[in-house]
């Protein structure tokens, strides 16, 4: 379980203090029941560490149960592997990158769909 926690602690230097375009980042957040390693607030994006676990049907069943979870309120679930953060930060962070302009762009067009509707009613 040392890989797992090099591998948080390599992720978070890169995260913490918006240093990944401005985003902010919490570590070990708590949403509904459930913790995420990493959550963004403005993307509405958790991420998860997967690792060295043993992966159970228990423990894969919870998990797929967490995630639905999340996504029923909204919230982007991504997960990446401790061993790909250690031997290529720059994928991993390319892939949040991506889930986050992926949410912007989501947020964009909801705002305009929004704005659409507020007009088509008056």
């Amino acid at each position: 379980n040392t890989d797992m926690k090099s591998s948080e602690a390599c992720l978070w230097i890169l995260l913490h203090n918006r240093k990944l375009k401005g985003n902010k980042f919490h570590r070990h957040y708590q949403i509904g029941e459930f913790y995420v390693d990493f959550y963004c607030p403005h993307a509405n994006l958790a991420i998860f560490i997967d690792g060295n676990e043993l992966y159970t049907d228990f423990h894969l069943e919870s998990c797929c149960e967490r995630d639905k979870y999340l996504e029923s309120v909204g919230i982007n679930v991504l997960h990446v592997e401790s061993k790909t953060i250690l031997e290529d930060g720059k994928l991993i962070l390319n892939r949040i990158i991506t889930e986050l302009s992926a949410a912007v762009v989501c947020e964009s067009l909801k705002l305009k769909v929004d704005s659409l509707e507020s007009l088509s009613l008056n």
